[in-house]
């Protein structure tokens, strides 16, 4: 058998080596073209990147068909009541609008129902305002007003009835539409004075509620950074304090409607709507 004749390839000129080396970067730069232009893409489909569109605010049937024309998929992820937003229309969207995304990719939705829901009264009668005010708010009632009665046999500023705005009495665990004005009748003092209410502890929008639920108003709301290891938009200071100590004994501060309670909250302040008529209270 003849021996293979061997393939030289030379280098004994600088111009044979200079063009093996501008070969071999040429073969580099091609390999990295290739990669990033053909593989890359195949891999992680770049050239299908869309912007998800904005739906928040839009009813559910709308804000569906503007995803499906981009090419995602929507899901409901929750179904919420809330006060001022139509009903079965979307109020949250995740991933947000304007961020790019994948064809195919789920978009999370929140919507509201397509009727007011209707849940039961909690038990407040016979509680101090302040704090039948909380248990209402926590169960969902946004639309609430105070009527304040004499009653001789209650001390004053307790809950001592539930109406309809239409005067109609209402008792505990009564289904109630979420969009009414539930009115929440309060033994009245003598002196219409009312008891400063405890807010410490309770959330800047918690505070907001009871303090104009009660027909009183927020004054200074000063924002703190040294309580690191408190919640953001906890209230941890008030003025007027709702008791002070006097010979040993507490005695509880009462103040005139209208009055101003200022706030120490932690954290940054939060965004505020504009009160209506149905969240005052009823002098």
């Amino acid at each position: 058998m003849a021996p293979r004749p061997l393939i030289r390839i030379p280098t004994d000129k600088k111009i044979h080596l200079f063009l093996h080396v501008a070969a071999a970067l040429l073969a580099g730069l091609l390999l990295l073209l290739f990669f990033f232009l053909v593989m890359l893409p195949y891999y992680t489909r770049q050239e299908q990147l869309r912007s998800i569109p904005q739906v928040e605010g839009l009813s559910y049937q709308e804000g569906v068909r503007r995803l499906q024309d981009a090419g995602f998929l929507p899901v409901v992820q929750d179904t919420v009541f809330v006060a001022g937003a139509a009903l079965n229309s979307i109020v949250e969207q995740y991933p947000p609008s304007g961020q790019l995304a994948k064809s195919g990719r789920k978009v999370y939705l929140r919507i509201t129902p397509s009727s007011v829901p209707k849940i039961p009264i909690p038990e407040v009668i016979g509680l101090s305002t302040e704090y039948g005010l909380r248990r209402l708010q926590q169960a969902g009632f946004q639309h609430i007003q105070l009527r304040y009665l004499p009653h001789p046999e209650t001390p004053p500023n307790n809950i001592v009835g539930l109406n309809n705005s239409r005067g109609s009495v209402l008792s505990p665990h009564t289904p109630f539409s979420l969009s009414d004005t539930l009115v929440v009748v309060v033994s009245e003092s003598p002196e219409s004075q009312i008891e400063v209410p405890q807010l410490m502890g309770l959330s800047e929008e918690e505070a907001r509620f009871v303090v104009r639920a009660l027909g009183l108003q927020i004054g200074k709301v000063e924002y703190v950074f040294d309580q690191p290891g408190l919640p953001l938009g906890m209230v941890v200071k008030q003025n007027p304090l709702p008791h002070y100590w006097e010979e040993g004994k507490k005695h509880y501060r009462h103040v005139s409607r209208g009055s101003y309670i200022d706030l120490w909250v932690v954290g940054m302040p939060v965004p505020q709507e504009e009160a209506t008529e149905d969240s005052l209270p009823t002098p």
